[in-house]
């Protein structure tokens, strides 16, 4: 599951961003209990977490390149208990 943080963005655009990139996971809109359990600390902060809620990979935007973000969900799809 995607989860913004961003207080701006509505489900539809969440839906359409899904359906645009042809994501495997659901996009929904985070709240200030996820910021907070989650230490995030801009909107630009992008937390992995595998099927038991661990973080397994902690970055900023632009950090990672989208070709290894994808390598890493593809291992998370794959590794799900």
């Amino acid at each position: 599951m995607g989860i913004s943080v961003d207080p701006t963005e509505m489900p539809d655009r969440l839906r359409r961003y899904r359906a645009e990139y042809k994501l495997p996971w659901d996009l929904v809109r985070g709240n200030t209990e996820i910021i907070l359990d989650y230490n995030v600390r801009s909107q630009a902060t992008l937390v992995a977490l595998d099927d038991t809620g661990v973080i397994i990979q902690r970055t900023s935007y632009g950090m990672k390149s989208s070709t290894d973000w994808q390598a890493l969900f593809d291992k998370l799809l794959v590794t799900k208990h």
